[in-house]
């Protein structure tokens, strides 16, 4: 049935995001046309970094069919050979020319809580439909030529999708060098992304910076980026996992509306004001951004994520890079109906080595709900570091 659309070249282009949608229906019927059109391996890693089996699958078919561009993705083609799906592991050994690996498993160190690890490579799917809505947005009919060209300035520099201020300022000035106008939603999601502890740095040598945004050539970015540096911000502290939505910044109050409301989404502006945990117990990618943010969870929030036992592994991982530690969670955040979930879930993060951190809870607990089934846990868990002890 897609076939049957017999979309055009500039009409397959401007929807080129569609391809790293991770449906393997639009990767069979426009696959092979758009990798012709788009020249550039931003697309094919995309497409390769879907969370679905089946998409993968295809976009691999469709490689090997259009027998282009394969060359720059090795990288990619690599780590798929070890894939556990038999499937994806041939295909993707066909393309590298070698046999099938067997899977392995790498153990990196954990990156200090207070540094990030900066951004090697892009994280395929979200920033390259980033691009390609940035360019289609300006001019769908060269968005093919210029795809690749251009950097973008919202690209995150650390892997908590934060952006530097020392490597923002340096691509504001590339862009005063070349004479060239930003993208009003490229500035505006690199403000979203900017860290916030950076901004003083920020605010003293971006105001002599000049660049026009687009389509709005009579605001400079610099004095804008400037302003917001200024804006008001509060660290997330909120309680539970509700909070009030983020307000508009008040220095982007000079950009048209173009926004329904002159509201953001709060995942849009993660470190302005104080939704950054905002409803993350029901979104799976804010669930799976907590254990990699760049500084250590706040007690409430670390709070919030006890209250499901669903949340054992995001737990884990933060424990891993040293945003979780012995003493840095509340149990007066706690209440009565959640007891038995928290309760489970120290049981089952003590035997994964987070014993002393379960102990210094459950102790704590143990105060403020005096209560049998929280002091046999604790005695529980002594027992069990006892016993591994001898």
């Amino acid at each position: 049935m897609l076939r049957e659309l017999h979309l055009t070249d500039e009409e397959l282009i401007r929807n080129a995001h569609l391809f790293v949608s991770h449906d393997s229906a639009v990767v069979t019927a426009f696959g092979h046309r758009i990798l012709t059109l788009i020249d550039a391996p931003d697309i094919a890693r995309a497409a390769l970094a879907a969370d679905t089996n089946t998409a993968v699958r295809e976009t691999l078919r469709v490689l090997g069919d259009a027998a282009t561009g394969v060359d720059k993705l090795q990288t990619e083609l690599k780590e798929l050979c070890t894939s556990v799906d038999s499937q994806i592991a041939q295909l993707a050994a066909v393309l590298l020319g070698r046999p099938a690996a067997t899977p392995t498993c790498e153990i990196h160190p954990s990156p200090p809580v207070w540094q990030p690890p900066a951004l090697t490579h892009d994280i395929p799917a979200r920033f390259f439909v980033t691009r390609v809505e940035a360019h289609t947005w300006v001019d769908p009919l060269t968005a093919c030529a210029d795809l690749g060209q251009e950097f973008l300035i919202s690209t995150p520099s650390h892997a908590d999708f934060s952006i530097a201020a020392d490597v923002f300022i340096d691509r504001l000035r590339a862009y005063a060098r070349a004479g060239q106008p930003i993208l009003e939603p490229d500035f505006v999601l690199a403000l979203g992304r900017l860290r916030i502890h950076d901004a003083d740095q920020v605010a003293r040598q971006v105001v002599g910076v000049r660049v026009p945004l687009y389509p709005d050539p009579g605001v400079d970015a610099g004095q804008l980026a400037a302003a917001y540096a200024h804006d008001p911000f509060r660290d997330p502290g909120m309680r539970g996992c509700y909070g009030k939505d983020v307000e508009y910044p008040a220095s982007l109050s000079v950009l048209p509306n173009r926004w329904a409301g002159n509201s953001y989404d709060h995942r849009a502006f993660p470190r302005f004001a104080d939704s950054a945990f905002c409803r993350f117990l029901h979104d799976p990618e804010g669930l799976e951004g907590v254990a990699f943010a760049g500084s250590p969870l706040p007690a409430p929030a670390l709070a919030a994520l006890f209250r499901s036992s669903a949340n054992q592994e995001t737990i884990e991982a933060a424990w891993r890079r040293g945003l979780v530690w012995e003493g840095n969670i509340d149990a007066a955040l706690f209440d009565a109906t959640t007891l038995s979930h928290v309760i489970t879930l120290c049981y089952r993060l003590a035997q994964k080595g987070m014993a002393g951190f379960v102990i210094k809870l459950l102790s704590e607990l143990s105060q403020c709900f005096p209560v049998q089934e929280v002091a046999d846990a604790l005695v529980n868990v002594r027992r069990c570091v006892e016993q591994g002890r001898k």
